[in-house]
């Protein structure tokens, strides 16, 4: 009876292991990315950028299916990765991870594209920076990605509403650093 069984026990054994193997690695996202969130979170920047990398590395080679939980973790690691590289003045790796980050987070991309203008200032070329800057702003008359609701539409005919947009936007204009 022992040696009849013992084919099944290893075969339940290898089943295991491979059920375990995918909540492994997402079990390791997950840790990755939490890890990089308290580096970031604390101005550990260069950590955080490491995490947030590996992160991505790890999603991308095992998840290949889009619009899920772990691609979205993807996206968000390869931004605040640019970001984190972005802290350090890495400029140039802050470039590649952002344009990343542009195809992964079209969503966002205006935000993506205000950082990616940065750095493209920062390290140097002027001209990629305005033409980034430029899409942005939306002088080709493309629909920016940013649209806003209708619902928001209609609060901001009310006066209150359109002078608290200004406030707000003053302040946050006030916190990007030098574009």
């Amino acid at each position: 009876l022992k040696r009849a069984a013992a084919p099944a026990v290893a075969a339940l054994a290898v089943l295991a292991a491979c059920l375990d193997a995918p909540a492994s690695w997402r079990s390791a996202a997950d840790s990755l990315y939490a890890g990089a969130e308290k580096n970031y979170a604390s101005g550990n920047y260069r950590v955080a950028a490491g995490l947030y990398g590996r992160t991505v590395e790890t999603i991308t080679a095992h998840d290949g299916t889009p619009d899920t939980y772990l691609s979205h973790m993807a996206a968000r690691s390869r931004f605040l990765e640019a970001r984190s590289l972005e802290h350090q003045e890495r400029w140039a790796d802050a470039i590649a991870a952002y344009r990343d980050a542009l195809a992964r987070l079209p969503a966002i991309s205006d935000a993506v594209r205000v950082r990616l203008g940065r750095c493209y200032r920062k390290n140097g070329d002027v001209e990629t920076a305005v033409s980034t800057l430029r899409e942005v702003l939306d002088v080709n008359g493309e629909a920016p990605s940013l649209a806003v609701l209708d619902s928001i539409k209609r609060d901001l005919q009310k006066p209150q509403a359109r002078e608290a947009c200004r406030l707000k936007a003053r302040a946050v204009l006030s916190t990007v650093e030098d574009l």
